[in-house]
């Protein structure tokens, strides 16, 4: 009985498919560009500025104190304010974006932000300045948490093959850049271009002049 080998030099089935699945780009190393990318970016961005924004009246306070004459301690309360309102959003909704959703938790932040730049425009007595930094700072702590691990889990789904490094430097930045970045602002205003501090009082009316852009 004659044995039939196959020719170890015989052509190749050209419609045999190779079963070996192609490298796929997270595999790589490879960067997705995509959504989550440009989210990255967005939400960095969203970060610093609203850290500006909240940040951005500390140079004009002591302005009111100089139009209002209230004492230092006051002064003291209204910078403790802010500090009280950032500590409560952190113990009470530092991790409520992990039901609601970090969108949802953002926008809300965003939101008290705003909100508390409208008190402090419209109502810029003691108890104005106070309501206002208190709510700043519940929207500061709840913005810090959640855009922090935020920007973590979209670099991670971006760049899967690398570390956190660079989401923790853009929050870092976005931080700590707005941070300083806004009372930087508001400083070279208030130095070159009068900003009003709102109606003037009786004890301040004499001396109190409107700036030609107001």
């Amino acid at each position: 009985m004659a044995l039939h080998t196959t020719d170890p030099a015989s052509p190749v089935d050209p419609t045999h498919s190779d079963p070996t699945p192609a490298p796929s780009p997270s595999s790589t190393g490879r960067a997705h560009k995509g959504p989550s990318g440009l989210g990255f970016w967005l939400i960095g961005t969203v970060f610093a500025v609203t850290m500006a924004t909240g940040s951005a009246p500390a140079p004009l306070y002591v302005l009111y104190q100089q139009r209002d004459g209230f004492a230092s301690f006051t002064l003291t309360l209204i910078f403790a304010a802010y500090a009280a309102g950032v500590a409560v959003s952190l113990l009470t909704a530092g991790h409520i974006s992990d039901g609601l959703g970090r969108r949802r938790v953002l926008t809300a932040a965003v939101l008290l932000n705003l909100l508390a730049l409208l008190v402090f425009v419209t109502w810029s007595t003691v108890p104005g300045l106070l309501l206002a930094r208190f709510v700043s700072g519940l929207g500061i702590g709840m913005l810090t948490a959640t855009a922090t691990v935020y920007l973590t889990e979209l670099h991670a789904t971006a760049r899967p093959r690398q570390g956190s490094g660079r989401a923790e430097v853009v929050s870092t930045a976005a931080n700590l850049g707005g941070l300083g970045l806004g009372p930087l602002v508001t400083g070279l205003l208030a130095q070159y271009a009068p900003i009003r501090c709102g109606p003037p009082t009786s004890s301040s009316r004499s001396s109190w002049s409107r700036p030609a852009w107001w």
